[in-house]
Order: C-alpha cells, then structure tokens, then sequence
C-alpha cells in the first residue's frame, strides 16, 4: 500500500512536493546500460513528534539551480513555505531539519535564496561529521560536487545551530539517527516511532527500485557497502519506508508484515 501520509502513535510523517529536477547527462551506468538523463522527483518529509515539528530532507533551492546547464528544475504548484502555511505551520515553528545527506537536490532547500540565510530560523540542522569531511575534502578543487554548491556547503558550516552526529543520533523522543555510508560518506536514515518505525532513507532507500537485492546505482559512493545496508534495512522490522524520490501519491511504502514487504518488491 502506497500513501504520502503515515501515522504511528504519537508520530506523523507527510510527503510534500519538493518539484522535479531533471539530470540531462548522458553515459553508461554500471550496469552496462546507455543513459540519457533521469528525471527524479523530490519529497521533503514533514515530521509531527511528542517535541514538535522537524524536516527531513528539505529538497532543492530552486535559485541553486541558476547557470547549470545539465539540470533543469520544475518547482512545484506551492513553495515548501506555502506548503508549510498551508498546514498552519510557519518556517520558524520548523525546531530540527534533518540532512540525510548534501546533495544539492536534499540539501539545498535548507536556505532561502532571497533572503541570504536559512528558511527555518532558529531550526537544529543535524548532519553527520563524516559527511561534513568528505564535502569539505572534495571542494577543496571544486565549486560543485554531487549537485551542491560551494556556498550552500559555506552556508551550512556557519549555520549558528548546527548539530554534528557521528554515528547514531537522537535528535527527539522516538526518532533515531544512524550513519548508512554506503550511497555518500556521512549518509544517515532517519528512523520515526519507537515500534516498528517508518524509515526515512534519504538516497540508500529512495525508490522502488531499491528494494531489488543486487541494484546497482550509479550515484552510490560504495555500491557493495549500499547494497549491503539496504539489505539491513529492509531486514528489519518496520511499518513502513518513505522513498523520498518515489512518485507522487506513492511516496510512502506502508506495509504491516514481512509477506506483504516480499510482494511489494
């Protein structure tokens, strides 16, 4: 069963639409077949918590995208702050935004262009340290690497609250942290209710497709390592996984036992 919206006692997550960014690049992808581009749509999860609300993931600052001429960007109808209003929520209510990683098309969102600073003042940013080290490491020779910009990476580092995990991270009641290295160095899921918890997987679990056993994709840092904690994972038990990448309406794979994970594969 596929929804956008979960909810598990005191816990709730919401697919909002983060738009469509289209990678006009072609090549060969590890598994010997011919690409043209792909086209990936974005989910920001809205999390309602015991503490409050959090954002996992806040998707693609559509002015990041100025300039860069092997990607185009189709925003969405409304904003992720219209979107937020929509709910009766405002930016500043926002207290944790969760980075599963700095993709541009994840991380970018976390500022608003316009006004040069974060769009959640005052908003925890948790990121892992080890993936703040190996964006730092490659940029020494770039402006962009993976989709993300120099100055969105600049701008994290000065952000006045920014919360570095290394490993497993608790950032509320009921919501786990866990470093998965796999897709990138410092990748982290985000685990939501304390029985069976919806899965938040960022990159390592963001599609349908992930769930094949053996897939190789062709942006994993460590395919093998991926692969691997994929496998873990789905292992595990859940009531659920949100696929930040998956199409709208079927944004959250919702299911209650094992037998109906294997069908859904």
């Amino acid at each position: 069963m596929y929804t956008d919206c979960w909810k598990g006692g005191d816990w709730q997550v919401e697919a909002l639409d983060g738009g469509r960014l289209r990678v006009l690049r072609e090549g060969t992808t590890r598994g010997g077949l011919r690409s043209r581009g792909f086209v990936l749509h974005l989910a920001p999860a809205l999390v309602r918590h015991p503490e409050g609300w959090m954002l996992v993931d806040p998707g693609l600052e559509p002015a990041w995208i100025r300039g860069e001429e092997d990607l185009e960007f189709q925003p969405p109808e409304s904003g992720l702050r219209q979107q937020l209003a929509e709910r009766g929520l405002e930016p500043g209510e926002i207290g944790d935004v969760v980075l599963s990683h700095l993709d541009g098309d994840h991380a970018s969102g976390l500022y608003d262009d316009e006004a040069e600073g974060s769009l959640f003042p005052g908003a925890r940013v948790h990121v892992q340290r080890r993936a703040l080290d190996w964006w730092e490491h490659r940029f020494r020779s770039k402006r962009r690497v993976r989709y993300l910009h120099r100055r969105v990476f600049d701008a994290l580092l000065a952000c006045e609250d920014l919360v570095i995990h290394e490993g497993t991270g608790a950032p509320a009641r009921g919501i786990l942290l866990r470093q998965t290295d796999g897709h990138t160095p410092g990748h982290q899921v985000t685990l939501v209710g304390e029985e069976r918890p919806l899965v938040l997987g960022g990159d390592l679990l963001s599609t349908r497709a992930s769930f094949r056993e053996g897939v190789v994709a062709d942006a994993d840092h460590d395919a093998e390592t991926a692969d691997r904690q994929r496998r873990e994972l789905l292992s595990e038990p859940a009531s659920g996984w949100f696929l930040y990448h998956g199409l709208p309406g079927r944004r959250i794979l919702a299911t209650r036992t094992s037998k109906e994970t294997e069908k859904n594969r």
